[in-house]
């Protein structure tokens, strides 16, 4: 299943909530749309299925606004990290720390 598909499927469970209001039904779909475009900013598979594995969890599961953000939160700091990552290696530096001994 394409991650777009996902997403959809997840839209439509969340638009026949009628546990859902309609304010949260906005956010909802605003932040999957969100969570739709950058999760093609991501460069590591097992990152993508991280986040599409969590994403699946709400076909099945309650699909709730705080479920979502989460998700879109924890993919906003992957691709911090590996902006970081990126940015450290342009500069032909090593992107881990070692904290000097006593």
């Amino acid at each position: 299943m394409s991650f777009q598909k996902l997403a959809d499927g997840i839209n439509d469970k969340v638009s026949t909530n009628i546990a859902i209001n309609t304010k949260d039904k906005a956010i909802i779909k605003d932040t999957i749309e969100n969570i739709v475009n950058n999760i093609k900013a991501l460069n590591n598979v097992t990152d993508i299925d991280k986040i599409t594995a969590s994403m699946e969890k709400l076909i099945v599961n309650k699909s709730t606004k705080l479920e979502i953000v989460t998700i879109e939160h924890r993919l906003n700091e992957i691709i911090e990290n590996q902006n970081i990552n990126d940015d450290v290696s342009m500069l032909g530096g090593d992107n881990t720390f070692v904290p000097a001994a006593g």
